[in-house]
């Protein structure tokens, strides 16, 4: 993907395009894997459940409290049940390769610049802080694309907006 700078004087670092040109979506890995698996756990055994409701018509265990349910399922000849349990948390491999941290680090605490997303899919670009907010008052001051309204002609499209959202979602105002 292409990282543009659209600043001035190209201030940002050139080595910013090896690490915005991965993208928006991209995500970096936490340092450690979540502590919390308690809820990931219980949603894979109510999945595993279903399943077997579903594929075997036997519903006697859907009723039993844990307990029971472990009593349950060690009366299978191939089920032998395992003492192990994972870390609460544990060290993740970055995908980040060292001096992308650094410079991720360094964007992150730069006041002056922001990275906001092209138009037609072109990615990241760099421009500073005064930059962009020149051309978002530009872009809101255009009088083909906008109309300044008075404070009581907004409250009253908002009021008319609000009966057409309502009437279309069937509800009452």
């Amino acid at each position: 993907m292409a990282f543009h700078d659209l600043t001035k004087n190209k201030i940002a670092p050139p080595s910013a395009k090896a690490l915005l040109g991965l993208g928006s979506k991209f995500i970096v890995t936490p340092e450690t894997t979540t502590a919390c698996l308690h809820k990931s756990f219980e949603r894979i055994r109510r999945d595993f459940s279903i399943s077997v409701f579903f594929a075997s018509g036997n519903d006697d265990y859907l009723d039993m409290d844990d307990y029971e349910y472990d009593q349950y399922k060690s009366r299978s000849k191939l089920y032998i049940k395992s003492k192990w349990k994972p870390n609460e948390q544990r060290r993740a491999a970055s995908n980040l390769l060292p001096y992308q941290k650094e410079l991720l680090e360094l964007l992150l605490n730069d006041p002056e610049l922001i990275f906001p997303e092209t138009d037609k899919g072109l990615g990241p670009c760099a421009v500073t802080y005064d930059q962009y907010v020149e051309a978002c008052l530009k872009h809101l001051r255009n009088t083909e694309c906008y109309d300044i309204l008075t404070e009581e002609e907004a409250r009253q499209g908002i009021e008319e907006l609000e009966i057409l959202l309502f009437g279309l979602a069937g509800g009452e105002v």
